[in-house]
């Protein structure tokens, strides 16, 4: 029978989670440490429990974790930390293995964290690690990513809260902020900003006859890079395709925007889009230049895209294009800020965001 691995250091008691029960207490740091915060929400115990379930968490299949809680010498939960390692983590500029750590709660005592950080980076060593990232997620980055050091109200869902002091005992400790990363929120109770009241009202006044669904997928899903997995991309999509929100579903055509922000994008013909959706190519491509968007909307060949449109055509056999950007400069013709921490509001571009908006409210208006 296993055993939790039981550390002391003035007085402090430190466990790793090895049972149901210390897991239960790892989840109760974070309550006991935010209890008296009004700000704070606690994370559904799900969404935390499934990052550390090797059935349900796929990173378990580049990589490890671990987790401790830390005790005083009366037993209370004062603090938790996680620490991993996963092959697919890599950021622009690593130059050596990089580990992770997150989860960290810590009531402000920097030795209690010096102890929890202590433990982390020895076990990243042991693993072959040569530098600590965090709070990383052992997982995805849209959730548990990043330390709050602005903006402390209620926390948006599955992003870390904190108090102001955390960041203290992260740099007194060494760690150094790598970028910054803003997220936005719409507080409900507020009246809607005038923009979007104007568009409302532009949109009552000359109403749409057709109907317009909107979904949102992601390609990536975790896909296997070698290519030895069939269909291990686009899981989102094939899923919905063949389960469909409504039974029987269907549209006249569908239109993906992908990485459609890029400042001086070109878009070009995508080949599945081309193969199997011509009509509608045409269409986008001819209500850009009569907008005044030919500088980006081009006639070339872009090549083949696997991504979500792919999948919705096989699955419903609506026709649908891929409005994608195109980098010349990299063999992948994507950008160069492609899935690295460069992908941020500076690669985003109000121009293009609005020559693509237009573009498909003008289709869509006049169709």
């Amino acid at each position: 029978m296993l055993k939790p691995l039981l550390s002391y250091f003035c007085g402090m008691h430190l466990i790793e989670v090895t049972t149901p029960k210390l897991a239960s207490q790892f989840i109760r740091v974070n309550v006991e440490i935010n209890k008296n915060n009004p700000n704070y929400i606690q994370p559904l115990n799900k969404d935390i429990n499934d990052v550390f379930d090797r059935k349900k968490n796929k990173t378990f299949r580049f990589g490890e974790t671990t987790r401790w809680i830390l005790q005083d010498k009366e037993g209370k939960l004062i603090g938790r930390i996680a620490a991993f390692t996963n092959k697919k983590y890599k950021n622009k500029g690593d130059d050596v293995p990089v580990g992770g750590i997150g989860f960290f709660d810590c009531i402000n005592d920097q030795p209690a964290a010096d102890m929890l950080f202590d433990t982390a980076k020895h076990w990243l060593q042991q693993q072959g690690m040569e530098a600590m990232d965090g709070p990383i997620n052992f997982g995805e980055r849209d959730r548990w990513w990043g330390l709050l050091v602005e903006g402390f109200q209620q926390p948006p869902y599955c992003l870390n809260f904190n108090s102001p002091y955390y960041k203290d005992l992260f740099e007194n400790y060494g760690f150094k902020g790598y970028y910054n990363q803003v997220c936005f929120g719409l507080d409900p109770k507020k009246e809607m900003s005038q923009k979007i009241l104007d568009r409302h009202a532009q949109l009552k006044k000359n109403p749409l006859n057709i109907g317009v669904d909107i979904i949102l997928f992601d390609a990536e899903d975790w896909g296997d890079n070698s290519g030895q997995v069939e269909n291990s991309f686009c899981l989102g999509s094939q899923y919905w395709g063949n389960n469909t929100h409504v039974p029987h579903y269907t549209a006249d055509f569908g239109i993906l925007l992908d990485m459609v922000g890029a400042p001086n994008a070109l878009f070009g013909y995508e080949g599945y889009s081309l193969a199997q959706a011509s009509t509608y190519v045409s269409l986008v491509w001819n209500t850009a230049a009569e907008a005044g968007y030919s500088n980006y909307f081009k006639s070339f060949d872009r090549g083949y895209v696997t991504d979500d449109h792919v999948y919705v055509m096989k699955a419903t056999k609506i026709p649908m294009i891929d409005i994608i950007d195109t980098d010349p400069s990299t063999s992948s013709h994507f950008g160069k800020y492609w899935h690295t921490h460069d992908d941020n509001m500076s690669a985003i571009d109000k121009k293009t965001l609005k020559a693509v908006g237009h573009t498909v409210m003008n289709v869509i208006s006049n169709y």
